[in-house]
């Protein structure tokens, strides 16, 4: 095993040299980074080491993006804004709140286990896929939020195949103002940290447009804005409601509010920094241990609600500290301060060895 000692400057001037080619609207390729390399320091690696190096420094050679650029910056943006708001407002005292819907289809059991191939290492379970169960909740480093579950088979046995049928705007509005916000204590501001589902970010209005007919003038009046008299072109009337300046809120950011909280949404791709992720991969681990009659719908919801109550604050504490992990990554990462010197194994590989569903 060969071990290089790459420091902070190596490791830099690595990225900036593969940079450097982009800005010039090239591809390089593993040789001509080296020659460049050696050309600005005593470069000591040969082109197999500098391979491993770039793995190990986050460089994959796939297709690339074209709209990587303009996403990928806005996405920092976004990101940058959301973890600074976020440790602002930890720092005030607020209290997290981890939001988010998943499913379970109840046909799912087991995926491995220890099989001699005969039919009776099998389960009597059909190869469909089944109903789809939709499952709602929230919760903190101190646990569940109490009276929150929301299981989308409220008739049991009468879960939708597609989650869309049975998660909207209307439902959710209505879970999180009669079991989130009148759950909560209101001794304390939380902060609700939610996605950006189309369902969890409805508007409570939508600002006119060129579409919009010139004689319909009730957002303006609604809005106490002074309606000109002869009523003039919708461009005008655009320009009107434009210097208005009105702003847009979500529906679910008011009703926060009007409890005394705050919606704070994730950045886009950005799943890693909600805990409640890890929460949901534990529960549908118990429930496929537990979903041995996979074909009745009432007994696999019956199911979810005692695995549920299986999670414990003891679990979310760790789910939540991993998170913040995560975010202290970031955040090292998008600093421009000097990180110290680190080693990296080469030929080490990069397979974490066989798995099992037990582990």
């Amino acid at each position: 095993m060969v071990r290089a000692l790459v420091d902070n400057f190596t490791c830099d001037l690595i990225r900036r040299t593969v940079y450097d080619f982009f800005k010039n609207g090239q591809s390089p390729t593993v040789s001509e980074i080296l020659i460049e390399l050696q050309k600005k320091c005593e470069f000591p690696y040969k082109e197999t080491t500098l391979r491993e190096l770039l793995k190990k420094l986050g460089f994959r050679f796939r297709v690339l993006n074209k709209r990587r650029v303009i996403t990928e910056s806005r996405i920092v943006t976004w990101r940058y804004k959301y973890l600074n708001t976020l440790r602002s407002k930890r720092l005030a005292g607020h209290k997290i709140i981890f939001l988010d819907e998943t499913w379970y289809d109840t046909h799912d059991v087991p995926k491995k286990g220890w099989d001699d191939g005969s039919c009776s290492c099998a389960f009597n379970a059909p190869v469909s896929r089944g109903k789809r169960i939709m499952v709602l909740h929230a919760g903190s480093s101190d646990g569940w939020v109490p009276n929150c579950l929301f299981l989308s088979a409220r008739n049991i046995g009468d879960s939708k195949a597609d989650s869309h049928d049975e998660m909207n705007s209307e439902i959710f509005e209505d879970w999180f103002t009669n079991k989130l916000m009148k759950n909560l204590t209101t001794s304390s501001p939380y902060i609700i940290v939610t996605d950006n589902a189309a369902y969890h970010s409805r508007l409570q209005f939508r600002l006119p447009n060129r579409s919009t007919r010139k004689d319909d003038i009730s957002f303006m009046v609604q809005h106490n804005l002074e309606v000109p008299n002869p009523l003039p072109t919708i461009s005008v009337l655009l320009e009107l409601i434009k210097e208005a300046n009105i702003s847009r809120e979500f529906v679910t950011d008011k009703t926060a509010r009007d409890f005394g909280h705050e919606v704070l949404r994730l950045p886009p791709y950005h799943c890693n920094l909600n805990a409640i992720e890890l929460i949901w991969a534990r529960l549908k681990h118990e429930v496929r241990k537990r979903n041995v009659t996979p074909s009745r719908s009432d007994s696999v919801c019956r199911t979810i609600r005692e695995c549920v109550e299986l999670i414990n604050s003891e679990l979310w504490t760790k789910c939540v500290n991993r998170t913040r992990a995560i975010e202290r990554q970031y955040i090292v990462r998008d600093s421009e301060n000097d990180r110290d010197s680190f080693i990296i194994s080469i030929g080490d590989s990069d397979s974490e060895g066989s798995s099992s569903d037990e582990s």
